[in-house]
């Protein structure tokens, strides 16, 4: 199971899942860059920063992967995600996405 944000497939996602990887186009070459991170927004306001890693078999280089553990999804609601990578010249926020957790009853 994946979660891309390029895919216009509709996934089903809910609470106390984990091992979905979600893969983040930031639409700019990675290879230069020091820090890979997703930065999470929960239903609840709370922030996270999820690290992230080069996606494997990206040809050109853009998009970025991260696997969710236990306690990721801990919220039915919207979550908003937005990729970042950092490089020894600046830091660069990509474009913002969302998607739904839903509670499995």
């Amino acid at each position: 199971m994946s979660c891309n944000t390029c895919d216009t497939a509709e996934e089903k996602y809910f609470v106390g899942d984990f091992g979905t990887d979600i893969y983040v186009d930031l639409c700019s070459p990675i290879v230069d860059a020091t820090s890979l991170s997703i930065i999470v927004s929960k239903p609840d306001g709370t922030v996270e920063t999820w690290v992230a890693t080069p996606a494997s078999g990206d040809a050109e280089e853009t998009r970025i992967k991260y696997t969710t553990v236990d306690g990721d999804w801990d919220q039915v609601g919207t979550y908003i995600i937005v990729g970042k990578i950092q490089t020894a010249s600046g830091s660069w926020t990509g474009d913002k996405d969302e998607f739904k957790v839903e509670s499995v009853f």
